[in-house]
């Protein structure tokens, strides 16, 4: 849905689209009425997508969202109320008339991202945006240690003995696409049904992570905009196969797998949900995983939700890839038995 959303679609993406939703139809739905419940309206639903952006344009164009902001803009230009209707035609017809100036000679109309006045633009085309801190913070214990050791792998020395390891925290991030990722920092204290969690990330190295909270720091002379984060466990390789690399767990290791990155290589922001897998205890399930852990919230079947927007250490999760079923080679994908899922 991302991909259909964006101003600017491939040819290649959209195609690649409908032979993804073909493949996992025919590979789940087989066109039998007993398996009708595989081939979910938001699956099938791409299929008629893609060609109608072939013929109609993006999705964010006509989507209904779009129309409803589009009639309360329209509407709150009306300034003769003696006449309402004419005014908000002429309203209209100034729009229309406009819009295919801007779209013939974008010159017109630059797109510019603002910058507030509390906000800072990083030379990778990210924004810092605040809440921050008012003055630098002191790191201590891991975040320390995983802050001294980007520092020394970046510049090739080791840190002088009178290094501070002071940073001024930024609890949001503006990537080059316009998506916005927070922080645990910010996030953590709110309750959980007041928060939409959106703090994790995928990175270049095909990394699970959850950012705590992003700096900036001067590394060989130049400042860059840097993230403190937790990464999760590696995937389960037998999990991510039998799904056609379409689902990977991990495990959350809170401060044992403390890591500073680079915003640059954060490729955009996932969910990561706590795995329940009914028929199978927690237990057998953190044993796929190579992790066995005795918290007591992972006895029987269900996870206890946390009355805050935490993630507990030790507890599995898991996030839904892409579907890559149009890529996998006919005959190479494992044989799973659909009616047993």
């Amino acid at each position: 849905m991302r991909l259909l959303h964006q101003k600017t679609i491939k040819a290649a993406d959209l195609q690649e689209m409908m032979a993804i939703v073909v493949d996992f139809e025919q590979l789940y739905y087989k066109r039998k009425k007993e398996r009708l419940h595989f081939c979910r309206p938001c699956i099938h639903v791409l299929g008629h997508l893609a060609r109608e952006v072939t013929r109609l344009g993006p999705c964010s164009i006509y989507s209904q969202w779009l129309l409803g902001r589009t009639f309360g803009n329209l509407t709150s230009e009306i300034r003769q109320f003696s006449h309402v209707y004419a005014n908000v035609s002429q309203c209209g017809l100034l729009r229309a008339q406009t819009n295919p100036l801007r779209a013939m000679v974008p010159d017109l109309d630059p797109e510019t991202r603002i910058l507030l006045s509390n906000s800072c633009n990083l030379s990778d085309n990210c924004i810092l945006h605040h809440p921050k801190d008012e003055k630098p913070i002191k790191l201590h214990g891991a975040e320390r240690i995983a802050m001294q050791q980007y520092l020394e792998e970046a510049e090739g020395k080791p840190i002088p003995n009178d290094w501070k390891g002071e940073v001024q925290r930024w609890a949001r991030v503006e990537m080059s696409d316009n998506q916005y990722i927070r922080s645990a920092w910010k996030e953590e204290p709110k309750p959980l049904d007041q928060t939409r969690i959106s703090r994790v990330v995928k990175t270049k190295a095909d990394e699970i992570a959850e950012i705590r909270h992003f700096f900036q720091a001067k590394v060989n002379g130049a400042r860059h905009g840097l993230a403190l984060v937790s990464l999760f466990s590696s995937r389960n390789d037998y999990l991510y196969e039998i799904s056609s690399g379409t689902l990977r767990t991990g495990t959350y290791r809170g401060n044992d797998a403390l890591r500073v990155i680079g915003i640059k290589i954060v490729v955009a922001g996932v969910a990561m949900i706590p795995w329940m897998l009914f028929g199978v205890s927690i237990r057998e399930t953190a044993s796929l995983t190579n992790t066995v852990t005795n918290d007591a919230t992972h006895s029987g079947l269900t996870v206890k939700s946390s009355e805050y927007a935490r993630f507990k250490e030790g507890q599995i999760y898991f996030e839904v890839d892409k579907l890559t079923l149009g890529l996998v080679e006919k005959g190479t994908a494992p044989a799973v038995d659909v009616g047993t899922l």
